[in-house]
């Protein structure tokens, strides 16, 4: 028996933490790009517009084809609630983010960023 593991490839060791690393520089990219650009002057609703549609944008077609059968499922309700998600989840802390971010420096947005899933974890914790 090797080393990775029955079954296992190589490349199965690295891919993780590669992710990670990515991850976490696309972050740190689009962090400065967002400093960058609120500091020239861009209206930060501006900005979460357009960080929104080109999210849109790309997800949109691994909706419809992943997706295909539970477009039927969503009724008014559905959409109602999707929609105060995406208000009260998204858009009031995204706004609030930015105009944080206005006022401080992008190394301080970055290790805010990562205290979110302490948070997550403290709360889930408190609310069981």
């Amino acid at each position: 028996m090797d080393i990775v593991g029955a079954g296992t490839s190589p490349a199965a060791g690295w891919k993780a933490p590669a992710s990670m690393v990515l991850v976490q520089l696309f972050n740190s990219g689009m962090i400065l790009l967002s400093k960058v650009s609120i500091n020239d002057g861009m209206f930060v609703f501006a900005l979460l517009s357009y960080r929104s549609v080109f999210g849109a944008i790309f997800i949109l077609p691994f909706a419809l084809i992943f997706e295909r059968g539970k477009w039927r499922d969503i009724d008014w309700s559905a959409t109602g609630w999707i929609f105060f998600n995406a208000f009260i989840g998204y858009a009031v802390p995204m706004s609030l983010y930015y105009y944080g971010l206005k006022d401080t420096t992008p190394s301080y947005s970055v290790i805010f960023t990562n205290i979110i899933p302490l948070f997550t974890f403290v709360l889930s914790l408190v609310f069981r």
